[in-house]
């Protein structure tokens, strides 16, 4: 059982994600812009943060990079709408600290695996 949060600006999607990883026993919380990530993140311990590149007010890619300035411990999964043809911009997303992309609309069960993935290899971590 992993504490997962998503920040997604559709609500759509964080149902979605809630679907594919609640049944798995995963605690999966949700906030619909980067306002109160930092914070959020600051007070739990989280196991894995799902981000979406196009938020409102911050992009996610900004947020990102404020993320791993200040904090490190744990995965970043990436649920961007971005087409092949960004496909720079999701190396970018590699450089600036994510450890893995999925784009939308997304398989539930790629979801899982990538998920059940990025656990595995931080509880793999000394």
């Amino acid at each position: 059982m992993a504490k997962i949060l998503i920040v997604d600006n559709d609500e759509l999607q964080i149902r979605l994600v809630r679907l594919s990883l609640e049944p798995a026993g995963h605690i999966v919380d949700a906030l619909q812009d980067s306002e109160h990530v930092v914070e959020v993140i600051a007070h739990q311990n989280l196991d894995l943060l799902i981000l979406n590149c196009d938020l409102p007010k911050e992009s996610g890619v900004d947020l990102l990079r404020e993320l791993r300035a200040r904090i490190t411990k744990f995965p970043v999964l990436v649920l961007t709408g971005w087409a092949s043809q960004r496909d720079a911009d999701l190396v970018d997303l590699a450089r600036d600290g994510a450890d893995d992309y999925l784009t939308k609309p997304h398989d539930p069960i790629d979801l899982q695996i990538k998920v059940e993935s990025l656990l595995k290899k931080t509880s793999a971590r000394p």
